[in-house]
């Protein structure tokens, strides 16, 4: 009993601290998406993923959503959890202010289940849009809790923040110079 939980220990001590794989390629917004049904453009930040031990995987990019008609925005965090074993139950988050944040559950899914199963969580962030401009320079970090008690903390680097808001305004420019597209294609 007394390995076991040495072995979560460890598991949550390195999940906590995260292990980064180097990035190949720089980063660069996912995509813009709008249709003649939408009311906003969505903006798919740039997405940076890590390995974890233990079978874990992350990733995370800002999503922000500019309305059509004004230009305001509003940004969310989409965080992937992928692991083996039982469904953790991410349910709690905070900033690295100790800021309690509304946490939206986007979707759970079984990826397979062949002796063990792999699990998929993907959770939203709602973010006050004032935040990301405070943090262009340091950037953030968001600490998941689940129900089990694993703890990972997601570091939003100034590099996301920073494409996020140049991305963000110029479309706001379009659409205060009258020029913005109706429809933008999906990201392939």
């Amino acid at each position: 009993m007394r390995h076991k939980a040495i072995a979560v220990f460890a598991f949550f001590a390195l999940a906590l601290h995260g292990c980064a794989a180097p990035r190949q390629e720089p980063l660069k917004i996912q995509g813009v998406q709008a249709d003649k049904f939408s009311k906003s453009y969505t903006i798919l930040g740039a997405e940076l993923h890590e390995e974890l031990p233990y079978q874990i995987s992350r990733a995370w990019f800002i999503r922000s959503l500019v309305e059509k008609a004004t230009g305001a925005s509003i940004h969310q965090i989409y965080v992937h959890f992928t692991y083996e074993g039982d469904w953790e139950g991410f349910d709690w988050v905070t900033d690295d202010t100790a800021k309690n944040l509304d946490l939206k559950k986007i979707e759970i899914i079984n990826r397979t289940c062949f002796g063990k199963c792999t699990r998929q969580e993907t959770l939203g962030v709602v973010l006050d849009g004032s935040f990301l401009r405070t943090r262009l320079t340091q950037g953030y970090e968001l600490k998941f809790r689940a129900k089990h008690g694993a703890a990972i903390v997601i570091p939003v680097t100034p590099e996301q923040i920073r494409l996020q808001l140049a991305e963000i305004e110029k479309y706001q420019n379009l659409i205060a110079s009258g020029t913005a597209p109706e429809m933008v294609p999906p990201p392939k």
